[in-house]
């Protein structure tokens, strides 16, 4: 039995640890679900139909068309709300999305309705009515650099986008099944093939789930912005709040944050259109009793859609999302495997703004520490502990080296390299990210020695929302600065060596239905 427990909590974690609550759960594909054996144990023939092209099952797949502008938490959010939870971990894309819409030059006024603030973030600016500068015209089948280039130059950031500021995003998705069944290549499968493969039938079962985004801005100059991406789950029926992942960073122009911002003056500068591929329209938008004044831009593909809306007065992305259905799926008819035969499944996902607000951290807007450009790589070591209902505990070794790629004046980009050592006779599992961190954000490699000596004993630093994590100091003794966010169900511990600001170490934990997860990291070596 404990065999069995170790091996299912090595394939949960396999891909899915690393430093700074990197608890990255992906999802595979519906089609990939457990099989529900139908048909009979004993060993059955079937023929692949006329024209099929072979016998060999294909999984459905996700086409790439959304990839770069659909988060990949919305996978994880699926896994962690769905009943079949928990399901393998894949890995998921690491790089934010990009805004990915081309842009044209705007010949007409924009509408004259009045600027709108931004809830509860007074400082939201009112935008010229007509734009100080052209953008250039994509050709045909490209899409222009919107961080760089003509029409941008000198914009710098909105003047809402500061260091210490977190955006806070609903986000929602769903896999629903085209079919009820397909068949997939199975060397210990019932059904036989006339080239001798086996097949098995297996259940297409759909997933879902919800939760919220909070992109917290943890550098900003005139130039350059950076962007601390955590997504969090929400239990459908208890509200209750759930990590889900921090493992998203980015790195870019100030005047466009991800996907998450554009300046106001760029949106000003985007013609509206209407083609069978792309609508862009100027819209009111009514969202959670405020009506913005708003730029809608969707893509349409022979397979789906993909839309974001933007507030022309500040910038912010409103709400974005989209849907497409996955390739096509063998299907069993009769005693004929009929490849094409079933319905890909179709995802769908969403998000919404919630919120902005400035968090009034003491090391916001802080000097970054000299170590910071002399240092090449820093390591981990630490244990990772799954205590099971009913089955026990278990721990196994994990490293993280994080290799410094890139510094600014308060920011780093490294990648994390992260390796876990499972159960003898299990090769080690291996992983491997890029994370960007600023002197702004919570949770940094680093806070300025001048902003810890101020921090006392059980301060309370921030209480969030959405996340329901408060932000405290669990303590400062002999061995530095104890951090702590702390909710219901989960947390994250940081400890900071108070004389050079370095993050020495590190612990999360999250309680799952059956599984309590931990992680503990302390810092063994720098280079």
């Amino acid at each position: 039995m404990k065999n069995k427990v170790a091996a299912w909590t090595i394939r949960l974690t396999l891909l899915g640890f690393i430093l700074m609550g990197l608890l990255v759960y992906g999802i595979t594909s519906a089609q990939e679900k457990a099989a529900k054996p139908k048909l009979s144990p004993l060993p059955r023939k079937v023929e692949g139909a006329k024209g099929s092209g072979g016998e060999t099952a294909t999984d459905a797949q996700f086409p790439n068309f959304l990839a770069p502008q659909l988060p990949s938490f919305f996978l994880e959010m699926e896994t962690w709300s769905s009943p079949n939870y928990p399901a393998p971990i894949t890995p998921l894309p690491q790089t934010p999305p990009r805004y990915p819409t081309p842009v044209t030059p705007l010949p007409e006024t924009p509408p004259k309705s009045p600027p709108i603030q931004l809830p509860s973030f007074p400082d939201a600016p009112n935008v010229p009515k007509t734009p100080r500068e052209e953008t250039t015209t994509p050709g045909p089948g490209k899409t222009p650099d919107v961080g760089s280039g003509q029409g941008t130059t000198g914009l710098g950031p909105p003047s809402w986008v500061k260091p210490g500021v977190r955006l806070t995003f609903y986000a929602a998705s769903a896999t629903v099944p085209g079919t009820g069944s397909q068949i997939v290549e199975d060397e210990n499968g019932n059904l036989i093939g006339s080239s001798g493969k086996k097949y098995s039938e297996t259940e297409v079962g759909g997933t879902g789930g919800q939760g919220y985004v909070e992109v917290h801005i943890g550098y900003v100059d005139y130039q350059t912005a950076t962007l601390d991406i955590r997504a969090y789950g929400k239990d459908i029926a208890t509200g209750a709040i759930i990590i889900l992942s921090t493992a998203l960073g980015h790195v870019g122009p100030a005047h466009t944050g991800g996907e998450y911002w554009i300046h106001p003056q760029l949106l000003l500068q985007i013609q509206q259109r209407l083609t069978p591929g792309q609508k862009i329209l100027r819209m009111p938008y009514h969202l959670d009793g405020r009506t913005y004044n708003a730029l809608r831009i969707q893509t349409t593909t022979g397979n789906g859609f993909a839309y974001h809306t933007y507030d022309l007065n500040t910038g912010v992305l409103l709400s974005a999302g989209g849907s497409t259905m996955g390739s096509s799926v063998p299907v069993l008819r009769g005693d004929t495997i009929v490849h094409g035969g079933g319905a890909g499944s179709t995802f769908i996902g969403l998000m919404r703004f919630k919120s902005i607000r400035q968090l009034n951290l003491p090391w916001n807007g802080g000097a970054m520490p000299d170590w910071v450009s002399r240092t090449r790589s820093l390591t981990f070591e630490g244990t990772k502990t799954a205590n099971v209902t009913a089955a026990g505990v278990y721990s196994f070794p994990i490293t993280a080296k994080l290799i410094f790629q890139q510094t600014g004046p308060g920011w780093l980009r490294y990648i994390q390299h992260g390796t876990l050592i499972g159960p003898a006779g299990m090769p080690p599992s291996e992983g491997q990210s890029e994370r960007v961190v600023g002197t702004s954000q919570v949770g940094g490699l680093w806070i300025p020695p001048s902003a810890l000596r101020q921090l006392r004993s059980n301060q309370i630093l921030d209480q969030d929302q959405y996340s329901q994590m408060q932000l405290r100091v669990r303590g400062v003794d002999s061995s530095g600065v104890h951090l702590i966010e702390e909710g219901p169900r989960a947390s994250r511990a940081y400890l900071y060596n108070i004389q050079n600001g370095m993050l020495i170490g590190y612990s999360d934990s999250k309680k799952l239905d059956m599984v309590t997860e931990t992680n503990s990291l302390t810092l063994r070596g720098r280079e």
